[in-house]
């Protein structure tokens, strides 16, 4: 089914060029979505808990969220930016924001993919790569909940991995049954991070 046919179904079935992108991630894996999104006729808007940066050229409006807290006012915030700018749809491009995706898309009414997805799409590449005879799969997170906490990144990753704490992103990660691995420094510009990522990885049986 090619990209032209699915904006078409869209349009068909009401729902507009405007899409929300809950956030872009890195500009490597990520930038390539959003041009595919613009060269199928949608106007993008952005929102996400650090600045603008790489996506600036791509983007309509832009609207600043923080998931730590996630709260009310913050839910608020982000459902009367998709009322005022006419969002049709919410694209989640980072695994571990899709939990507050789903709150936000759950409480304005638009269709969602069903629970157990994240799960699924491990399981997904965890065939592909017994498929292909790999060994592993890779990943990175970010620690989000760090900002809340005065433990250093060290300290609280394995206070996360103890289960002492629950990191927003990298506990989600954890429950697909994903190993944790070393830290990252500088994985990108990311403050609620405080710019660390960890790494997430599985051993294919």
């Amino acid at each position: 089914m090619n990209g032209d046919f699915v904006k078409k179904q869209l349009l068909m079935e009401g729902c507009g060029s405007n899409l929300l992108i809950f956030e872009s991630g890195l500009q490597l894996s990520r930038e390539y979505w959003l041009k595919d999104f613009i060269d199928l006729g949608y106007n993008l808007f952005l929102a996400q808990p650090w600045p603008v940066t790489w996506e600036q050229p791509y983007i309509e409006k832009y609207l600043q969220i923080h998931f730590n807290p996630w709260t009310q006012e913050e839910k608020n915030k982000l459902i009367q930016f998709i009322s005022e700018n006419n969002i049709c749809g919410i694209i989640c491009l980072n695994e571990g924001s899709v939990p507050f995706a789903s709150d936000i898309i759950e409480m304005v009414g638009f269709p969602c993919t069903p629970k157990g997805t994240l799960r699924s799409l491990f399981e997904g590449w965890r065939e592909i790569a017994r498929r292909n005879g790999l060994k592993y799969i890779f990943g990175g997170s970010r620690i989000p909940g760090l900002i809340n906490f005065e433990y250093t990144p060290e300290v609280y990753l394995q206070k996360v991995k103890d289960k002492s704490l629950f990191d927003p992103v990298l506990s989600k990660y954890m429950s697909c049954n994903l190993k944790v691995g070393i830290l990252f420094p500088n994985y990108f510009n990311d403050p609620e991070s405080r710019n660390f990522g960890v790494e997430v990885y599985d051993v294919i049986d």
